[in-house]
């Protein structure tokens, strides 16, 4: 039996039987993650209160060894949930030279430990995985690895010394490939002529080379070559005016979702797909929808563009023109608009150049169409602002961008508004950003700073030689000052002092080395005869 919570958090269950029943609470669309479970015993009709304990952090340690026993280091790691048939990764980290890696999670499961290549095949080592749990000691083999040296002569034959190399994940991803997050493939700069390149997993994966600085590609100054695990230990590759691919002109339209032409719209060549790539050439769509970009603007083994759709189109992101239809097309998907006040009682007047971002949930399928979820807009003298292409049919996030409230001295509240497409009165009030400062004599272990009236996580707090501290862009309120983890000592005073003076006692810690029950336990510290509870 299952039940969606209300906007009250009520639910309701009908037909339950007497008897003693596992209360499952979910979080995400279709019940993604085990948030928590709840063990009820069932005896008549009756209203219970199910209380969420305080948001935790589930960690979870996993040893790689081969069959032999013998540590597996440098192996990557992922800790991901399974839903209808997707990977949800919730935590990556690489083993150390014990082979072990610390993976954390937000909720409880159930998860999949994968062991990921870079070259992104993916191989299952553990199962339906619930934290917490004990550390896994899993037996598998070790990434395939290829290290191969690259050389770079020109086209007489004579060595180039300065050349960059960039690893490219291949156009067609292997089937056994899941879209799992990795580490960085492999960059690198060389003077000597030679540049050892190592990546794991099978490939093929494809090295772009570029001599000289990093910059745009041209045909006699680049090349780009094929790598797998069959590739020999020593390549020599060869920048030829003869050889090289034929540059060529790079032509598309911009169309609506019903393929009329939209004009116009600015369209930009990037270097890569990263969204902070640099521009190579910016054109705009002609009042056929069409552009252009030069053959000698163009790189040679790949092309990435993006429209920058403003108004009411949807924003998309960078996009490889290798993945787009032919003729290359972008395809501008209209939104909705929104607008609102921002209050920040200690200014006159907003300065130029502040802005809001709006942010909202974007699907699988979404991405694969190039959208994203976020747009800016800009906030007038007055506080008035609006957000144009935002989708209609789901709720938006509103929140100052950081540029803005750090120039204003707006607290780093984390405060947002919710709001709908087609609203134009979402308030936004903002709150002063305060300082805290003083000194705690005596103070050892892990000192921080946890907000009790606001939505903050914690803060924590550097101590200088002689206990002094300063904490800045603080929310107005209540902060507790806390030592130990979990908090032993704690100290309350309000966001705004800057003489503040705590003494704490002296505390002994007492670790525990023995192997708990499953069911919550209660842990009580005596502190100058006081008895507290310290954690659950």
């Amino acid at each position: 039996m299952a039940d969606t919570t209300d906007a009250n958090g009520e639910f309701e269950l009908e037909g339950v039987p007497p008897g003693r029943w596992r209360l499952e609470i979910f979080r995400g669309q279709g019940g993604t993650f085990v948030m928590e479970s709840v063990e009820l015993n069932v005896r008549a009709n009756a209203t219970r209160s199910v209380n969420l304990t305080d948001r935790q952090e589930y960690r979870l340690e996993v040893k790689l060894r081969d069959e032999a026993g013998a540590p597996l280091p440098d192996e990557q790691i992922v800790l991901a949930c399974r839903w209808m048939d997707a990977i949800h990764a919730t935590s990556h980290a690489v083993t150390n030279s014990d082979g072990v890696a610390s993976l954390t999670a937000p909720v409880r499961g159930p998860y999949e430990v994968v062991q990921v290549a870079d070259t992104g095949e993916a191989h299952v080592l553990a199962r339906d995985v619930m934290l917490p749990s004990d550390a896994l000691d899993l037996a598998t083999t070790a990434s395939m690895r290829t290290r191969t040296t690259l050389s770079l002569v020109n086209a007489d034959g004579a060595p180039v010394k300065r050349f960059s190399v960039r690893l490219f994940d291949p156009e067609a991803w292997p089937p056994t490939a899941e879209r799992l997050p990795r580490a960085r493939l492999f960059e690198g700069t060389t003077e000597t002529g030679q540049q050892v390149v190592t990546f794991t997993g099978p490939g093929p994966i494809r090295a772009s080379i570029t001599a000289g600085e990093l910059g745009r590609y041209a045909p006699p100054e680049s090349a780009h070559v094929v790598l797998d695990s069959n590739s020999p230990e020593a390549v020599v590759v060869r920048i030829s005016p003869a050889t090289a691919s034929p540059a060529r002109e790079l032509v598309g339209h911009v169309i609506d979702e019903s393929g009329r032409p939209v004009a116009g719209v600015l369209v930009e060549l990037r270097a890569d797909r990263m969204f902070r790539a640099p521009k190579l050439a910016v054109t705009t769509s002609d009042a056929e929808g069409r552009f252009a970009f030069a053959s000698d603007v163009v790189p040679q083994d790949h092309a990435c563009v993006r429209a920058d759709f403003v108004g009411p189109w949807l924003p998309t992101r960078v996009l490889d023109a290798s993945e787009l239809p032919k003729p290359l097309t972008l395809v501008a998907r209209r939104g909705g608009s929104l607008g609102g006040q921002l209050t920040a009682d200690w200014l006159e007047a907003f300065p130029d150049g502040s802005r809001v971002v709006a942010r909202w949930d974007v699907s699988d399928g979404e991405w694969d169409l190039g959208l994203v979820g976020g747009r800016e807009g800009v906030v007038a003298s007055d506080g008035s602002f609006a957000v144009d292409g935002v989708p209609t049919d789901r709720a938006i996030q509103i929140r100052v961008a950081e540029e803005t409230w750090q120039s204003i001295g707006a607290a780093d509240s984390r405060a947002y508004a919710t709001a709908q497409a087609g609203e134009t009165d979402v308030p936004l009030v903002l709150q002063q950003a305060r300082m805290l400062a003083g000194s705690v004599t005596g103070g050892q272990g892990y000192v921080r700073a946890i907000a009790l009236d606001a939505n903050e996580d914690f803060r924590p707090i550097p101590l200088g030689d002689d206990g002094s501290f300063r904490l800045e862009n603080l929310t107005p309120g209540r902060w507790e000052l806390q030592i130990g983890y979990p908090a032993v000592l704690r100290h309350v005073v309000m966001a705004g002092e800057t003489s503040v003076r705590w003494d704490p006692p002296d505390v002994a810690y007492l670790d525990l080395a023995t192997a708990l029950p499953d069911e919550p336990m209660l842990f009580w510290s005596m502190l100058e005869g006081e008895t507290r509870l310290v954690s659950e």
